[in-house]
């Protein structure tokens, strides 16, 4: 699951970037906007949204180009991007267990 801003109750307040461990929201015309190329999927940026403009939707499957000319045609490594969005949301469930860790010391 990815977040999904709603330019239209997005009032700017900024709440989302400070949250984000990935600094996946950029505030663009005084509107969050998330990359989804670093949104680790942790929706932090949703819980601590004041006006409910930050919603989860589902992730679109990305399927990358093949390597090279010689691995086939057209080809798609569906499985790399699987495997790549799973690292990436482990980090991010490793950074949100520091952060815990921390504030109960």
């Amino acid at each position: 699951m990815l977040p999904s801003v709603d330019k239209t109750k997005c009032v700017g307040c900024g709440n989302c970037l400070r949250v984000c461990p990935a600094r996946a929201i950029k505030l663009k015309e005084g509107k969050a906007e998330v990359d989804p190329s670093l949104c680790q999927g942790c929706l932090l940026c949703l819980a601590h949204c004041p006006t409910g403009a930050i919603e989860a939707r589902e992730a679109k499957k990305r399927t990358a180009p093949p390597i090279s000319h010689r691995e086939g045609k057209g080809e798609t490594y569906e499985l790399s991007w699987e495997l790549n969005e799973i690292r990436m949301r482990l980090e991010g469930i490793k950074r949100r267990l520091a952060l815990l860790s921390q504030r109960r010391r």
